[in-house]
């Protein structure tokens, strides 16, 4: 994603549902696709289909694979 592509309503997702979405993908790492999406329901915006992307993130000698939300769209099409 870049800086003028829109993140949908992944700004009106709460930080834990955000995780869970991330919680619902397999294990990251180098295996993985690059990019994966999940459908779930949120407290405020309903029924959304988030996008996530498979980073790897380096720390001097120290390097985490995680999940990232990058993308979240209502499944009804509607946006708030």
């Amino acid at each position: 994603m870049t800086w003028n592509q829109s993140s949908g309503v992944l700004c009106k997702m709460l930080g834990p549902e955000v995780s869970d979405a991330a919680r619902l993908l397999p294990t990251p790492g180098p295996d993985q696709p690059k990019t994966a999406t999940v459908e779930m329901d949120t407290a405020q915006t309903g029924r959304v289909r988030v996008t996530l992307e498979c980073r790897l993130w380096k720390h001097y000698k120290m390097r985490h694979w995680g999940w990232h939300a990058i993308h979240a769209e209502r499944i009804d099409g509607k946006d708030q």
